[in-house]
């Protein structure tokens, strides 16, 4: 190869990738939008205690919403958490007032059925379903930030 045609080739090469490095560029948005934080958070609710809806989701949903931490929250319920919402009418109450301010609840469709609550807590609002998916999403940082109580 002449060396004309070499310094043309690599010249045209390092143009090409000069441009795709400018700001705003599709070449760059992907690296741009990783470096980002995401724009949703996602608390895992497993407790059975009433304590952690009351002095931890209830005033961080609060919190959240005051200061427009994130575009989105969402809590999924497995476990014990349901069963707490079986025996609480309160707590039921509480969670539907979060749910008619925008709260996005998913519940666990293995535990509402072992529960036996299907109906009647998807009647506050709240999506039933198979959630392990979800977490498993989650967890590998497919969503969202994860929170674990």
């Amino acid at each position: 190869m002449k060396p004309h045609v070499f310094l043309l080739t690599a010249l045209i090469f390092l143009l090409g990738y000069s441009s795709m490095a400018q700001e705003g560029s599709p070449g760059t948005a992907f690296f741009q939008e990783e470096k980002t934080s995401p724009e949703s958070v996602t608390i895992l609710w497993s407790s059975g205690d009433p304590d952690v809806f009351y002095n931890c989701i209830k005033p961080y949903y609060n919190y959240t919403c005051e200061k427009n931490c994130w575009n989105k929250m969402n809590l999924l319920l497995w476990g014990p958490s349901i069963r707490l919402l079986k025996e609480n009418q309160d707590l039921q109450d509480d969670l539907a007032e979060l749910i008619s301010r925008g709260l996005k609840v998913k519940a666990s469709r293995y535990s509402m059925e072992k529960y036996h609550l299907t109906e009647k807590l998807s009647k506050l609002g709240m999506e039933v379903l198979y959630i392990e998916e979800d977490i498993t999403n989650e967890l590998k940082g497919g969503m969202a930030h994860l929170l674990a109580f």
